[in-house]
């Protein structure tokens, strides 16, 4: 297929994952102040905007433009980046088929309920499975 084609339907699916790896961020600041949570989302959202810009750079311009040394940094920035939020996306995905699996089980048992599962953490404060797993993509990330 043309690199026309290809590479942005590329920087598409890495948009897909930021957009999927963000909601561990947005969910881990959620009680925080209004200017922490406008500075992670400027952070965060910064850094995929030049990650992206890196690697439409490093595909659409000419070889002999930019050093060897220059187009490496940029993929092995792209491949860090995307590196990192693989892990953050493997606690989500295991959060969202936990979810999935607790709906389904609702839905099709409707007449069995429990409670729901709760840990206790250190400060004496219970969180649930949700909470544990989304604040572990974030620490594994």
């Amino acid at each position: 297929m043309n690199k026309l084609i290809i590479i942005p339907l590329f920087a598409l699916i890495l948009f897909s994952i930021d957009l999927y790896a963000y909601q561990a961020f947005r969910f881990a600041f959620i009680q925080s102040g209004e200017l922490v949570r406008k500075t992670i989302f400027i952070v965060y959202w910064s850094v995929t905007g030049l990650v992206i810009a890196g690697f439409f750079l490093y595909n659409f311009t000419n070889p002999d433009t930019l050093s060897r040394t220059y187009r490496l940094f940029l993929m092995v920035g792209v491949f860090m980046n995307y590196f990192i939020k693989t892990f953050i996306i493997f606690f989500l995905v295991i959060d969202d088929l936990v979810r999935l699996g607790r709906w389904i089980w609702q839905e099709a048992a409707s007449f069995m309920t429990r409670p729901g599962n709760q840990v206790i953490d250190p400060g004496g404060n219970v969180i649930t499975r949700s909470d544990f797993l989304m604040k572990s993509a974030l620490v594994a990330g």
